[in-house]
């Protein structure tokens, strides 16, 4: 019978359409994923730098405005103050180890020009001081003088600024007269920092006499000025001293820059600070930048987060390639099963809209979900437990006012059990204890509001130390809605994966069809191509079936049904079922202590690890050698080993067979089929059965072990079961 060419001009059409189509929907549902997954990333970044600008105001509010503020309270707690009693305050508080970035304090009196002489007398009778020398300089014309009375700390090479009238200087006038206008906290303009001559600037915080109060008006506190405390501190140390409490957070890869008011230049730049500068490859660039406002001591800056990498998961980096790699290998399938071309097309076109409406689904779930964060700071001690809040915090947990969440201990608002069955009391006070010892400590938590609803969170707790004592400084942020991102960032590999699979198993089925010969005969060419062609399509039938369970466990929906079994007899079996994959000349050889040894696991677990391994085994371990798996036990546990003899596998891979999506040199060279997937399921499940894995290799041989608890596990494992 012969064939109508004019029929084979529509499915020829259809083929080349479809294939062209699919090629094009796979190219872009792949640039959409990646565009995505770098939002994802500029959104972190955001949300990073919004924590940082916190920590940053914060930082500068303990160091540098509280000091000023406590010592305005010495002057205002008597009528006067020596120069010994403002030594000893300084040595109380010790400015160097609890204020890091103050340079050193001063104490100015603030006088009419007509008292000079007046002050210079009394300050030459003042005990406690070398100051019989005392005088002021280097002199002005102005109504009002302000001369350095009182230095700390104590330090002869800066002691000659004694006496220094700080009024001489406009730039530092302009600041003080700010500053006793409105009786807060200034800052000057940039200043050389005597004696290290490095940038700088002072705070300037006047002290008034008794009768002023908050009521009082400006002509009132400029005619009732007692003198000006003065802090000063080094540029690089200030902020070098937020650079570590920055520490606590994982700022890996991240460059934060301060500029002076909006000036974002080298001109303008203060401060960089970028650990991992010079540690970044060309295939991990990725380029953002978020600008926040800092307002501190009424000085602008401009704080510049910038990111080159980080900040995407690797898994998901790799996702519009496998997608991209799927509809090309699909595409030529369509092009080889012509007459199917139409319905394979439908089907493609219909799993691409998919895709591309749950990406843009996810895309919507991951912006309000980092747009809508809020962050609750408290401080606390384990001794006395909360000490304050801040309005979040207070908001977060459902309190009337800060006297009820202050009345509370950490554990009160939290359930009585943390997720990984720690009781909360004794968590929580681990975890403080920690933070005091350390410095700083971050965690996710479970926590609970007062009407009982419990809500996720992540704690970062720092150490802040003042006037000896030590507390705590939480950082507390709802991360409800980044669990429900992940959650559907796994729904999508899942929802993608099953798509895949159905029409996958259908070109299974259609390719077997030809290979049976009943739609005609094949020549050996075509039957060799078309053997190819299925050899890839169980390839990725494998890839797909590994995702998915992969998906499962980083999910936590692998549930765990052990049971007793007799792990002697259940190894042999699966030993049996495998020898029909080695070579004529391989073999493996099973031996074990005892005859009989009874556990409680799940059985389908323990059968996926020792399958992976004794695969990877006849894969690697040279056709003409043995296969060695044996199990030897103790009390507590027996533990399995699959040994070959095949080459080694180099030390800079062994630390990483077991991490997802990972494949050593030598499988890249040798051209060996896999997904990297294998060693990481063996560890899941190995895990999942309360076990432990681990591998060893050298010259001659490469074995990997894992365990079995004897004992077991008397109910289904907590951790591996869904919470949903």
């Amino acid at each position: 019978m012969s064939i109508n060419k004019r029929n084979l001009i529509l499915p020829r059409i259809l083929s080349w359409g479809s294939l062209i189509l699919f090629l094009s929907a796979s190219v872009v549902s792949s640039i959409m994923i990646k565009n995505n997954l770098e939002e994802q990333g500029r959104l972190a970044l955001e949300n990073k730098a919004q924590l940082i600008q916190q920590m940053i105001n914060d930082s500068f509010d303990t160091y540098t405005v509280r000091q000023p503020v406590a010592t305005r309270a010495l002057f205002d707690s008597s009528d006067y103050v020596s120069a010994k009693e403002f030594h000893d305050f300084y040595s109380s508080i010790d400015v160097k180890k609890n204020f890091p970035g103050i340079s050193y304090v001063g104490f100015s009196r603030y006088v009419k020009n007509s008292e000079e002489g007046n002050l210079i007398k009394e300050m030459r009778l003042e005990e406690g001081h070398d100051l019989e020398n005392f005088n002021i300089f280097p002199g002005t014309n102005n109504n009002f003088i302000a001369p350095i009375v009182y230095l700390e700390p104590d330090d002869n090479r800066i002691n000659t600024a004694i006496g220094f009238d700080v009024l001489s200087e406009p730039n530092r006038s302009e600041a003080i007269g700010e500053s006793i206008d409105s009786g807060k906290f200034i800052l000057s303009e940039k200043v050389t920092v005597y004696p290290s001559e490095k940038l700088g600037f002072i705070g300037y915080l006047p002290v008034y006499n008794k009768k002023i109060n908050a009521s009082s008006t400006v002509e009132e506190k400029r005619s009732n000025v007692y003198g000006i405390i003065s802090t000063v501190f080094e540029i690089d140390s200030l902020f070098g001293n937020f650079s570590e409490a920055l520490n606590s957070l994982v700022l890996e890869y991240l460059d934060i820059e301060v500029f002076e008011d909006s000036d974002i230049s080298d001109n303008g730049l203060l401060y960089d600070y970028f650990p991992t500068k010079g540690k970044i490859t060309n295939s991990e660039n990725f380029s953002a930048e978020v600008k926040k406002s800092l307002s501190l001591g009424r000085k602008e800056f401009t704080l510049v987060v910038s990111s080159t990498a980080g900040l995407i998961s690797p898994s998901f980096k790799i996702m519009p390639y496998i997608l991209l790699a799927v509809g090309c290998i699909f595409g030529l399938f369509l092009f080889l099963i012509f007459n199917l071309a139409g319905s394979v097309y439908i089907r493609a076109y219909k799993l691409a809209d998919t895709m591309t409406k749950n990406f843009r689904e996810s895309e919507e779930k991951y912006r309000l979900i980092f747009m809508d964060s809020k962050d609750a700071i408290m401080t606390s001690s384990p001794e006395e437990g909360f000490l304050s809040g801040n309005p979040a915090t207070i908001k977060l947990f459902g309190c009337r006012d800060e006297k009820e969440f202050i009345s509370m201990a950490p554990y009160d608002l939290s359930p009585e059990y943390q997720p990984d069955g720690t009781p909360s009391k004794q968590k929580a006070l681990k975890m403080m204890n920690l933070a005091m010892d350390k410095g700083s400590a971050f965690f996710e938590w479970t926590h609970k509001k007062v009407n009982g609803t419990e809500f996720p969170a992540t704690v970062l707790l720092s150490r802040i130390e003042i006037g000896g004592k030590k507390f705590l400084q939480a950082t507390v942020r709802d991360i409800t809605k980044e669990k429900e991102a992940e959650n559907a960032k796994s729904e999508f590999v899942s929802l993608a994966s099953h798509q895949l699979r159905t029409p996958l198993t259908a070109t299974k089925w259609l390719i077997e069809l030809l290979l049976e010969e009943k739609r005609g005969k094949l020549t050996e060419g075509q039957r060799d191509l078309l053997k190819e062609v299925h050899g890839s399509n169980e390839g990725l039938i494998s890839l797909v079936n590994d995702l998915l369970s992969v998906n499962k466990m980083e999910m936590g929906k692998l549930v765990v049904s052990p049971k007793n079994l007799d792990l002697i007899d259940l190894s042999k079996k699966i030993v049996k079922e495998n020898e029909i994959f080695c070579s004529q000349s391989q073999k493996i050889i099973f031996s074990s202590q005892k005859e009989f040894l009874n556990v409680f696991i799940d059985s389908l677990l323990y059968t996926q690890a020792l399958q992976n391994l004794i695969a990877n085994a006849i894969i690697y371990g040279g056709k003409e050698t043995d296969i060695i798996v044996s199990i030897k036990n103790n009390d507590k546990e027996a533990e399995v080993s699959v040994k070959n003899f095949g080459p080694s596998i180099p030390k800079e891979d062994q630390a990483k067979m077991f991490e997802k999506f990972f494949r050593g040199e030598r499988a890249k060279k040798e051209n060996v089929r896999g997904t990297g997937l294998g060693l990481y399921m063996v560890k899941e499940s190995v895990e999942a059965n309360k076990g432990r894995v681990w591998m060893e290799s050298n010259e001659k041989e490469t074995t990997f072990y894992f365990t079995v608890p004897i004992n077991g596990s008397n109910s289904v494992i907590k951790d591996k079961i869904a919470s949903k």
